[in-house]
């Protein structure tokens, strides 16, 4: 009788854990750029981190110098990998996105949404919010239409509330962010729809990252893993 509760107890360990990406709840996450410098992703990983965000591009010609070795290193761990891109006002959309897609060559494994970064040092000299919004969702139309899937948003309060008022903006997850608080104000805009995930520090202590200030965020407990990653068909689109 002990064999056997012990078979379907390891059984049931192997079933959680390969369906762990389809189950709902508050998942935990890192976002990662050049500053955090070079990264042990076993001991993130090790920590209960369950996927991260590393900066890709900014502009229209700028790549995080340690985007590609971030990547790799967590697909070799099967650490869940997201990209992001920094978008700056006084550059062309388009390009900004075709950019982000370009660095993005090669990428076949699973990962979390792309994610464009939107926040007050986004606006760089002078623009009309008409043309702002325009610009965003061209950059959120030509990413969507080469890898089939809707960006996430990232932003905060303030700059929401200001820019993307649009209802339309509601149509992708949102990733909030918002500090030293037990719970975030989502945006008018995503009221009804609520945040996906919510960066929630930006001074989180993570084993691995060597600087003691990284982006600390969780997800939403309504979704599941599944929910916030994709997988590019064809990586040269």
């Amino acid at each position: 009788m002990k064999k056997i509760a012990l078979l379907i107890f390891s059984i049931s360990l192997i079933c959680f854990s390969c369906n762990k990406n389809d189950q709902k709840g508050i998942f935990y996450g890192i976002d990662v750029s050049h500053y955090q410098g070079d990264i042990d992703w076993s001991k993130v990983k090790k920590s209960g981190i369950d996927f991260c965000y590393s900066k890709a591009t900014q502009g229209t010609s700028f790549k995080d110098p340690k985007f590609d070795k971030n990547r790799e290193n967590t697909h070799k761990i099967e650490l869940l990998h997201g990209a992001y891109h920094f978008y700056v006002s006084n550059e062309d959309a388009k390009k900004q996105a075709e950019w982000f897609l370009k660095n993005l060559d090669g990428e076949t494994n699973i990962d979390m949404l792309p994610v464009l970064d939107l926040e007050q040092a986004s606006i760089k000299g002078t623009i009309s919010k008409d043309k702002l919004v325009t610009d965003i969702f061209l950059w959120l139309h030509t990413v969507e239409k080469a890898l089939g899937v809707k960006p996430m948003i990232y932003t905060n309060n303030p700059f929401a509330n200001k820019y993307l008022t649009d209802p339309k903006f509601a149509k992708y997850y949102l990733w909030l962010a918002e500090y030293g608080v037990k719970h975030p104000k989502t945006p008018h805009t995503w009221k009804e729809k609520g945040w996906v995930i919510w960066q929630r520090s930006e001074k989180g202590l993570v084993s691995g990252v060597k600087e003691k200030n990284v982006d600390h965020d969780i997800s939403n407990e309504n979704y599941s893993l599944n929910d916030l990653t994709y997988k590019l068909k064809d990586s040269k689109k």
